[in-house]
């Protein structure tokens, strides 16, 4: 089942300035997207790491804590060095990138 409920950060409607941030941070997520992509694309662990690491950073500093944690759980697949897992784990923080996306500010 794919999910299709809207996911807003925790921080939106604090202010205008913190809606401005949230809203730049989410027009950010297409390009680590992009860069999760191009990694699984070129089977390259390291630029996967880095681009999840970034998420994980980012994520919860803008309200979105459950994208820290599955970006967290990306890192541990990778640490793991479990194919399976990760594939599935990384397409599970793909999806949630969408959503976040698709729900804007």
């Amino acid at each position: 089942m794919v999910e299709t409920e809207h996911i807003y950060s925790t921080l939106r409607g604090e202010g205008p300035e913190m809606d401005a941030l949230i809203a730049e941070f989410i027009g950010r997520l297409p390009h680590f997207r992009s860069e999760i992509d191009g990694a699984l694309e070129q089977k390259n662990r390291g630029a996967l790491k880095e681009a999840v690491h970034k998420i994980k950073g980012l994520g919860g500093g803008y309200g979105y804590v459950e994208l820290t944690s599955l970006a967290r759980k990306v890192e541990q697949e990778i640490a793991n060095n479990n194919e399976v897992t990760l594939a599935e784990t990384t397409q599970q923080l793909i999806l949630y990138i969408d959503r976040i996306i698709a729900s804007g500010l």
